[in-house]
């Protein structure tokens, strides 16, 4: 999973998920997406706001097994965002104070 971060002009945060056509079945693309929104939904409240999140499921999860992706948990992918998203603020943060 890759997360961007990008300062937006209102004051909401906005939320983008992308999976890869390459993972067979539908069922697994859909799933990974599902699962996104939900911790996306679930952690917005931890994070900071103002912001476009995009989240993009890479291909090589084409070649895990279909039961591997199904055997994902909300936990897994929701402490995963909020792990990126917090990597991606510090870098942001230290671009600002460099400019």
């Amino acid at each position: 999973m890759t997360v961007y971060i990008a300062p937006n002009t209102v004051e909401k945060s906005r939320f983008a998920v992308s999976v890869t056509g390459r993972i067979k079945p539908a069922v697994s693309r859909n799933r990974l997406k599902r699962l996104a929104r939900e911790a996306f939904r679930l952690s917005q409240n931890d994070l900071p706001m103002g912001f476009d999140y995009i989240i993009i499921y890479s291909p090589w999860l084409s070649k895990r097994q279909k039961a591997d992706i199904l055997k994902l948990t909300l936990n897994e992918v929701r402490q995963g965002f909020t792990e990126l998203v917090g990597q991606c603020y510090k870098r942001y943060e230290k671009r600002q104070r460099t400019q």
